[in-house]
């Protein structure tokens, strides 16, 4: 199994061993035209690392040509000449099968290529055919005379058929449900991955969360910044990186952070004078001791910039140095 950074805080702690700044690149940037902006979530009120968040225009996680290699017996990278990379994790074995789809006309219907285990005397094909045929089938036995596209149309069950390749496909895993993914391989081959995992970014890159600006969203979601309106994981060089939060956050300054989990480049804020690992266990344990709040106050109790967030006022007050005090109160 493998896990993301933040999940791996959540298994070994936040304690940073190491806190070395990174020099932000100066003038005038040159950036990918999908950047739109960014944004820091200092992640106030939690033990997580500070994370950025880049506005984005259309859907940057897929291009054209994508072609994937794989990195160190595990790791499984698509790599961008821009700076963007995906990345999925899978140690399992490689085997030849025979994976099935479901298409009307030229129209996928089944939202992925499908892998049947054989039984006992059958082939890769028959396997196949015979998870085909099933999936038509109990659409038909729930009444059903059309089935729904993975491009939101409506199609005709009668023009439905079974499509099927030979390509080379991992062993079983857990990760994403199962789901499997097919990969273009950098020597033309294709392959599935199944239930590859999400994991912390490989060396030289950062995970990032980007939000498309062009995407359709709810009367509820656009009410809200567009750094606080969800978004999915991505990884980026740290050299985009760097460019990006010089471009659109200069005011925070970027540091390389030692944890259990790997050395990271994180935002860092300039007030805090340490690692923010550091700056949150400090608060805690004043917490913990019943002593007034110091000047790091709000990396503990405040969770009201987080998405789901509340601020909280420290039970004991404040240090008389602290000034960034909630409004409307007194320590």
């Amino acid at each position: 199994m493998y896990l993301s950074d933040d999940q791996m805080t959540a298994v070994v702690g936040s304690a940073a061993s190491s806190f070395e700044p990174v020099a932000l690149p100066t003038g005038r940037q040159s950036l990918p035209d999908w950047v739109r902006g960014a944004h820091v979530d200092w992640m106030n009120g939690c033990a997580n690392a500070p994370t950025l968040t880049v506005k984005v225009r259309g859907n940057v996680r897929q291009w054209d040509g994508m072609v994937w290699s794989k990195v160190n017996g595990k790791c499984y990278m698509a790599r961008h000449s821009d700076g963007r990379a995906e990345v999925l994790y899978h140690d399992g074995g490689v085997f030849r099968a025979v994976a099935w789809r479901i298409f009307a006309g030229d129209e996928p219907v089944t939202y992925r290529w499908t892998v049947a285990e054989p039984r006992h005397d059958e082939t890769m094909e028959q396997a196949a055919t015979r998870e085909a045929q099933k999936h038509l089938e109990l659409v038909k036995s729930h009444g059903g005379k059309t089935m729904q596209s993975y491009r939101n149309k409506l199609v005709k069950l009668d023009d439905c058929r079974a499509e099927f390749k030979t390509l080379d496909v991992t062993s079983q895993q857990s990760g994403f449900g199962g789901d499997g993914y097919l990969l273009t391989m950098d020597d033309g081959s294709e392959r599935m991955l199944r239930g590859p995992w999400h994991g912390g970014a490989p060396y030289g890159f950062v995970e990032i969360t980007v939000v498309d600006a062009e995407q359709d969203r709810s009367a509820w979601l656009k009410s809200k910044p567009w750094h606080r309106r969800g978004g999915t994981g991505t990884y980026i060089t740290e050299d985009l990186f760097l460019r990006i939060v010089a471009a659109h956050q200069p005011h925070a300054g970027v540091a390389r952070v030692g944890h259990k989990y790997g050395s990271r480049l994180e935002p860092f804020n300039l007030d805090w004078d340490m690692p923010k690992a550091l700056a949150y266990s400090l608060e805690h344990q004043r917490a913990q001791r019943g002593e007034p709040a110091g000047k790091h106050w709000r990396l503990y109790w405040d969770g009201s910039e987080r998405y789901c967030g509340s601020l909280r006022i420290p039970t004991h007050g404040f240090l008389p140095e602290v000034t960034d005090l909630p409004k409307g109160d007194t320590p």
